[in-house]
Order: C-alpha cells, then sequence, then structure tokens
C-alpha cells in the first residue's frame, strides 16, 4: 500500500508506504497492518469475484496526523473503498476516493 504526498490548496499530507500480509481463502481476501484498534492499525477486506475483480474496504485508524488529510486526529477511524484486480501471481488496486493510493498484491 503507497500513498504518495498529497498535496492540495489547504493540505499537504505526507506520503507512506506499508507492507503487511493478506491471505485469501474461499475467494475472499483480509489482511492487517498494526494492532486491532490502536492507531496505525489497517484492516483491508474483500471478496474477489472469479474474473478477479474486487472491490474491497480497507478500515483504519490515524496513527500520525502528519500523514493524514486535514491532519485528522491520532486515533480517528477511517473508512474507504479499493478498485483490484488480481492475477494468479499477485493484483492491483487504488483507492476510489479521497487521495491517490495505490495497492501492490504478490503472491
Amino acid at each position: 500500500m503507497t500513498c504518495p504526498p498529497h498535496i492540495d490548496a489547504d493540505d499537504d499530507a505526507k506520503g507512506y508506504t506499508h507492507r503487511f500480509a493478506a491471505e485469501v481463502q474461499k475467494s475472499r481476501i483480509r489482511g492487517t497492518h498494526g494492532k486491532e484498534g490502536e492507531p496505525g492499525w489497517h484492516f483491508l477486506h474483500g471478496r474477489i469475484h472469479e474474473d478477479g475483480s474486487a472491490t474491497l474496504r480497507l478500515d483504519g485508524i490515524v496513527n500520525n496526523p502528519r500523514y493524514a488529510i486535514n491532519e485528522a486526529e491520532r486515533g480517528k477511524a477511517y473508512s474507504y473503498r479499493i478498485k483490484a484486480q488480481f492475477e494468479p501471481g499477485g493484483g492491483s488496486g487504488q483507492r476510489l476516493t479521497g487521495r491517490a493510493c495505490e495497492f501492490k498484491f504478490t503472491r
């Protein structure tokens, strides 16, 4: 997961990259980064269709306001959707709203 710096008229959130494990079972993907319920936690989940397409969801909790859009306060919960495409060896995806974030999946 890579989110480059978000430069806007009134916002300059810093960029970041997180690498974390995820697993696919019965056409569903689940992955976590950090400790559930604590700042810096991410939970990626969703269903992968037979053609490899997926609309995933990422739920998270802000850790450092300098890396969050509009300097959201530490501990604030957020979520967004990701459009992804999977192949046998991996996949890729893009955040659908807010800042531009890219997702790469490897097997």
